[in-house]
Parts: structure tokens; C-alpha cells; sequence
């Protein structure tokens, strides 16, 4: 508002000094003491996020911070990460790989051998299929 009124008369409204007016504005320019700590805070924090491929969240960057030596407290690391955006990555699941990468798979030698004609016969050279009318079975051959 004090494009439209001067500061005269605004602070008569609002029923404060005029001197009190600028010892506030002046004091909102610069951080005070604790917004200072907060950003040589946020700075160590930043890096210790980075240094650990920002796989750390808010209690592993505390207790890291404490092993250094510097005061904070945890619900500060917190309150600093979330209003800066950073946070953990999670981890990925684990997917258990049962085949390697660029390997052919295994050649299917049911599908090339002959049809079975009779119960018990050899086929492929490894396996043995056993057809019975009441189940059908597939063994290994060692």
C-alpha cells in the first residue's frame, strides 16, 4: 500500500512509530542469527545429500551431522530437506536375475524330436517323457 499512501500515514493507521516502521523493514532485509545457522545448515546438508548419491534421508543426514560434531536437532534436518525438496531415493526392488544378459536361450529339442509312438520312449537324448493314459511325466536323464 504504500505505493498509493505514504508511510506518514500508514503508520498513523496502523498506530506505530515511524521509526519502528524502518527498524522493521531493515530487519527483514537480513536473516537473523537462527536464519543464518539454518542456511550454513542447509548448505552441509545439501552436500552430505549429494556425497551419498542422495540415497540419505532426514535420520541418516542427522546422525552424520552429529557424528561431525554439529549441534542440530532431527526434526530440524527434516523441516530444512522438505522445504528445500530433497529427499531420499528409494531403493530399487530386488529382482532376482536368473538369466544373464545377451545369452541365447536353451534350444528345444522336444520340439524337433519325432512324435512318441509308445510309452517310455527316449526322446531329445536327455529327457525321458513317460506317456501313461493316467499322467504324463517328464524326467531328467544323468
Amino acid at each position: 500500500m504504500s505505493s498509493e499512501f505514504s508511510i506518514g500515514e500508514l503508520t498513523q493507521a496502523l498506530e506505530v512509530s515511524r521509526s519502528g516502521y524502518y527498524a522493521w523493514a531493515k530487519r527483514q532485509d537480513q536473516p537473523g542469527p537462527r536464519g543464518r545457522q539454518n542456511a550454513v545448515l542447509l548448505t552441509q546438508i545439501r552436500c552430505l545429500h549429494e556425497e551419498h548419491q542422495e540415497r540419505y534421508g532426514s535420520p541418516r543426514i542427522f546422525q552424520t551431522l552429529r557424528q561431525r560434531g554439529i549441534a542440530c536437532g532431527h526434526n530440524r534436518v527434516a523441516r530444512l530437506m522438505k522445504l528445500e525438496g530433497l529427499q531420499a531415493r528409494p531403493k530399487r526392488p530386488f529382482r532376482p536375475r536368473t538369466t544373464q544378459a545377451g545369452s541365447a536361450p536353451a534350444p528345444n529339442l522336444l520340439a524337433k524330436a519325432p512324435a512318441p509312438q509308445a510309452p517310455n520312449q527316449v526322446l531329445g537324448g536327455r529327457y525321458n517323457l513317460y506317456l501313461d493314459p493316467r499322467r504324463l511325466a517328464l524326467s531328467g536323464r544323468d
